[in-house]
């Protein structure tokens, strides 16, 4: 319950320095003429949102499993995590649109704004170390992909102060050539997030070096067996199949059970269900 109390601190704190971000970027943009400086204020408005869907995806995460949800509700994260990922998407669609509009008449944009920019950049760096580092922690995606959408605000904003001196040296183009770099590195990340979260939904393989280490525990007691997990960092499934001789008692494969999931749940953080079914070797 601290974990998930910290990932949701995470989030908001999140949501109120971007807030103050995308007013300040936003506004800046609009007084100094600059189409980059708006397109990146829109960039943190977006971290907003996804902030908002993190926690809510995160509450939801954490409610027991039920007669109807028997793996319990971890999926939601990635619920979040994809519309978190559509919304990144379709804001860099919207931007690169409006750039290619302002390439076709485009205008010198006031200095100052490359003040905003700048503190702008150094701010939302110190969030995304903030948010990745929590989600670590917690094995949250989610929270992790937040973490690295913020990063990108922080690489636009810099992208932002480099046009301005382009600008400044005469080359008026510059700032919707960097709105429209801006946007492409949004592209990226959106697709990176609906990877991420697709990934979970539609359960695929956990990581190698997982399952690595369940075979490894696996391996002390017996020879032959089989193992796939799917799931989420903070929530992994475990289906393990285990062959063993026909000379075994149910209460001795009772035990061995009990002892396998003690263990594993013990060593490796994120196990929420196994699944152990034994076969006969001979079958």
């Amino acid at each position: 319950m601290e974990d998930i109390e910290k990932g949701l601190r995470a989030s908001i704190v999140s949501a109120i320095v971007n807030t103050a971000l995308a007013a300040f970027k936003i506004v800046a943009g609009i007084v100094a003429n600059s189409t980059a400086l708006i397109a990146d204020g829109i960039h943190s408005l977006i971290d907003i949102f996804s902030s908002f869907l993190v926690w809510v995806g995160l509450k939801v995460s954490e409610k027991p499993a039920d007669s109807d949800h028997p793996y319990g509700h971890y999926k939601a994260e990635s619920i979040a995590e994809l519309v978190v990922g559509i919304a990144i998407f379709a804001t860099s669609i919207f931007i690169i649109n409006e750039v290619i509009e302002k390439l076709k008449n485009p205008t010198e944009p006031k200095f100052f704004a490359v003040y905003v920019a700048l503190a702008s950049a150094v701010v939302a760096e110190l969030l995304a170390r903030y948010k990745i580092r929590i989600g670590r922690e917690l094995g949250s995606s989610a929270l992790i992909s937040e973490g690295l959408h913020s990063r990108t605000d922080a690489y636009s904003s810099l992208a932002v102060v480099l046009g301005f001196i382009f600008v400044k040296l005469g080359y008026i183009v510059a700032d919707p050539i960097v709105a429209l770099f801006i946007s492409v590195l949004i592209l990226k990340i959106g697709i990176e997030v609906l990877k991420n979260s697709l990934d979970v939904l539609m359960d695929k393989t956990i990581d190698k070096k997982t399952i690595e280490r369940v075979e490894k525990i696996l391996s002390e007691d017996f020879k032959k067996f089989e193992v796939f997990g799917t799931g989420s960092r903070r929530h992994i499934v475990l289906n393990i199949k285990i062959f063993v001789d026909k000379n075994f008692s149910i209460k001795e494969l009772e035990s061995f059970e009990k002892r396998i999931k003690d263990k594993i749940t013990r060593d490796i953080k994120g196990v929420k269900y196994i699944i152990i079914s034994f076969r006969r070797s001979d079958s």
